[in-house]
């Protein structure tokens, strides 16, 4: 089962897209390519869009990293419709890859003796490697970037691409399993500085409370 996609595309360039397969196939990889005219949202690390369309549907980017894409005349605009960077024409595909990477960059949780980290799409814990599965590294990953903040059950669906009542349901079995393999590789510190707590009106939440 592959791992859900980090990076949301919407309307990008065909030279553009053609160009980054080519040159970044990892990045290509990890990217969901999407139409305007028929879009359909999915909670992703990173979404890139035109400039334009993240002006005009405000809302549904709410709480998003956001790089839009156009004239040098839609940029404050679009730092005031919350973007995150902008990719000011002309770009190419390189400037996308070196814009994008600080929001998909490696992450570091320490607390005492115990160390978390992300490195790419890996999982360490105490530098050794943690083997998941792909919807678990995922759940990890976001929960990590949000520690301490709960994210809605619709909202962590959404994210691993899961919009059926059935798909739904296999979150909680994802999060319990999760729960499982951080309970076996951090027996001292689960439930006593770290731990996934689920609240049944907030959602789900990797909760720290010592670094």
């Amino acid at each position: 089962m592959a791992a859900p996609p980090s990076v949301l595309s919407i309307d990008l360039p065909p030279l553009i897209r053609s160009e980054l397969k080519d040159r970044y196939p990892l990045w290509y990889k990890n990217c969901l390519f999407r139409n305007s005219q028929r879009f359909e949202d999915v909670y992703t690390d990173l979404t890139i869009l035109p400039a334009q369309f993240l002006i005009q549907n405000v809302k549904e980017f709410n709480n998003r990293k956001i790089i839009p894409f156009g004239s040098a005349e839609l940029l404050e605009q679009s730092y005031l419709a919350g973007a995150s960077d902008y990719l000011k024409e002309p770009w190419n595909c390189q400037e996308l890859v070196i814009r994008s990477q600080p929001f998909l960059d490696d992450m570091k949780i320490r607390i005492g003796k115990d160390c978390i980290t992300y490195k790419g799409n890996a999982l360490f814990i105490n530098n050794c490697f943690i083997t998941l599965t792909p919807y678990q590294n995922r759940l990890m990953k976001v929960l990590m970037k949000n520690s301490n903040n709960f994210l809605e059950y619709t909202v962590l669906s959404n994210y691993l691409g899961m919009n059926t009542y059935k798909a739904c349901k296999s979150l909680h079995v994802h999060l319990h399993n999760l729960r499982e393999r951080l309970k076996a590789e951090l027996p001292d510190l689960y439930g006593n500085g770290l731990i996934i707590e689920n609240s049944s009106k907030l959602g789900y939440a990797l909760i720290f409370t010592c670094g």
